[in-house]
């Protein structure tokens, strides 16, 4: 029940905690789990339970694919290989036939120099896990670990059928992963370290079984508490992280469906947050289904950083760049740019300069489908632009260069607030025009 406690709330583990498509390696761990149990029976309906389950597992992730293999090294050590063949033949050819026509395989052999690093920093993280320690940690305790296990193995001479699969899974995972993504180098992702961590706390079950004893429950089940209580701040932290980029994929979404009738299908909003959403999909999946995007008024009273990011995805979306133009004849009289609002004159332009050898740094309103020219002196002008943020961003959106000059028009979209705030920014003196046909 402790040890039950402990996974119920492994906050290193959370992405499979509170990530509802990690549904699948969930799926995988607790097929596992009962395949394992019911070898223990026996007899032919144990046995056909068992490849049921191997089935699932196989069926719900990758995950399925150790598991197999650590039914089969279950089997192997006790040498049943009737019983093997009973239980792995149906589900791996079943599996067998699907992965030829549907599979893609991830694995690269450039990963396999990375393997022993990656998967012993898998093997620490996982163990760390269980108490919410860091990676220093875990190496120290997965040594401790394979001590014991030898210690345990000459000492006691003990039978190792049951201790088997969960490690050979542990093992075949750890290997597995690091052949398909060892190049990421994120081997303390929280979905394998809770799969790991899961298989962490069968082994170590059967190694301490000889030793059982009240003394031994009592330590159990005081570090489980330690465990949950080391868990508690990542499983929050994790909450909140998923909260927060809930908040700001549901506004960038809403940006995607104001500019719908521009923005191209291959764009991905968020890289970060959501890689896989392209908005050509995404705007049939809400044609066909309805919209998780934020509300307009949620979008508008969202936190700075969301509406900054919302504004960007808006011009990314509305494809907003500087469009090349003919250099006006007449640049205006001087104006000093401290960074005033400046109306731009119905005809002709605005010069403005720079104060005292500062930056020449101006602001104007650019209403949605309409266009001003900028035309640079000696030094390129960057263009930042705002709608519904507080600030502009520290990165500029655009930048006209040194003698050229281009008209700014942002593509109208369904947003409720129609007008942009475009701050231009210079080393030097720079004209702002009327836009002409």
């Amino acid at each position: 029940i402790a040890a039950g406690v402990l996974v119920l709330l492994l906050g290193s583990g959370w992405q499979n905690i509170l990530w509802p498509f990690q549904i699948g390696f969930m799926g995988s761990v607790a097929s596992a789990i009962g395949a394992w149990m019911l070898l223990e029976r026996r007899d032919r309906r144990g046995d056909v339970g068992v490849a049921i389950l191997v089935g699932i597992s196989l069926s719900c992730s990758g995950l399925g694919i150790p598991v197999f293999i650590a039914v089969l090294a279950r089997l192997a050590v006790e040498r049943a290989w009737t019983r093997a063949l009973r239980t792995l033949a149906v589900p791996g050819v079943l599996y067998g036939a699907w992965y030829l026509v549907y599979g893609d395989s991830q694995g690269t052999s450039d990963n396999i120099p990375r393997l022993p690093r990656f998967m012993v920093d898998e093997g620490a993280t996982s163990i760390a896990g269980l108490g919410g320690r860091d990676l220093l940690w875990g190496r120290l305790l997965i040594g401790v670990l394979l001590g014991f296990a030898i210690v345990v193995a000459v000492q006691r001479h003990r039978s190792w059928a049951r201790v088997t699969a969960p490690a050979v899974c542990a093992v075949a995972n750890w290997a597995l992963i690091g052949y398909s993504r060892a190049q990421y180098n994120e081997p303390g992702s929280s979905r394998y370290v809770y799969v790991g961590g899961v298989l962490i706390i069968l082994v170590l079950a059967d190694l301490l079984e000889p030793f059982r004893n009240a003394v031994l429950s009592a330590a159990i089940l005081v570090g489980c508490l330690f465990g949950v209580w080391g868990n508690w701040y990542v499983l929050h932290a994790g909450a909140k992280g998923l909260q927060s980029a809930t908040q700001i994929t549901r506004s960038e979404l809403r940006a995607v469906e104001w500019a719908a009738t521009t923005v191209d299908p291959a764009f991905r909003p968020d890289d970060v947050n959501m890689p896989q959403v392209f908005a050509g999909q995404y705007l049939e999946a809400v044609a066909d289904l309805g919209s998780p995007a934020a509300t307009d008024g949620e979008v508008a009273v969202t936190d700075p950083a969301t509406r900054s990011r919302t504004d960007q995805v808006s011009l990314a979306a509305l494809r907003f760049a500087p469009v090349p133009t003919a250099m006006p004849t007449d640049l205006g009289a001087p104006l000093p740019a401290d960074n005033s609002v400046f109306q731009v004159p119905a005809s002709g332009c605005l010069l403005l300069t720079s104060i005292a050898g500062a930056e020449a740094v101006g602001q104007i309103v650019l209403p949605e489908g309409e266009s001003v020219v900028v035309a640079p002196s000696s030094a390129a002008v960057d263009v930042r632009m705002k709608r519904y943020a507080d600030a502009y961003t520290a990165s500029a959106n655009a930048s006209v260069a040194a003698g050229q000059t281009a008209t700014l028009q942002v593509a109208p979209d369904d947003a409720p607030r129609t007008e942009w705030i475009v701050e231009l920014r210079s080393a030097a003196d720079f004209s702002l025009c009327a836009a002409t046909d």
